[in-house]
């Protein structure tokens, strides 16, 4: 087994919880918390703060990203079956999300699909 990644932006990766990779290799994944790892994550969600994030790993450049800061336990990942959008869930929130891979970093979209579902 290799480690392909372990931080991103200086700040280690401490909870992944949800992973899937698009049709290129892109690995797409969240940091359920930056701040608490697994044996402590209870503790993260009764704090209830935005220590998550979404983040993609590219395995020809071996390059980690963070795409989207401040997530309620973001899980659920899933590419989209074209490949232009990534789904995921913040489970603190009940939202559903996507964040837009077609455009690119620079003009990217994240935007709630669905919001307290209960």
């Amino acid at each position: 087994m290799e480690l392909l990644t372990n931080e991103a932006e200086g700040v280690k990766i401490k909870l992944v919880d949800g992973v899937d990779v698009a049709d290129a290799g892109t690995i797409y994944f969240t940091d359920a918390s930056q701040k608490y790892g697994p044996k402590e994550a209870a503790l993260d969600l009764l704090e209830g703060r935005p220590h998550g994030r979404l983040m993609s790993f590219h395995p020809r450049t071996r390059r980690t990203e963070v795409l989207v800061h401040n997530l309620h336990f973001p899980n659920g990942v899933a590419v989209s079956p074209n490949q232009d959008f990534v789904v995921f869930c913040e489970t603190l929130i009940r939202s559903i999300s996507q964040y837009d891979t077609s455009t690119g970093p620079t003009f990217s979209f994240c935007g709630a699909v669905l919001i307290n579902a209960a």
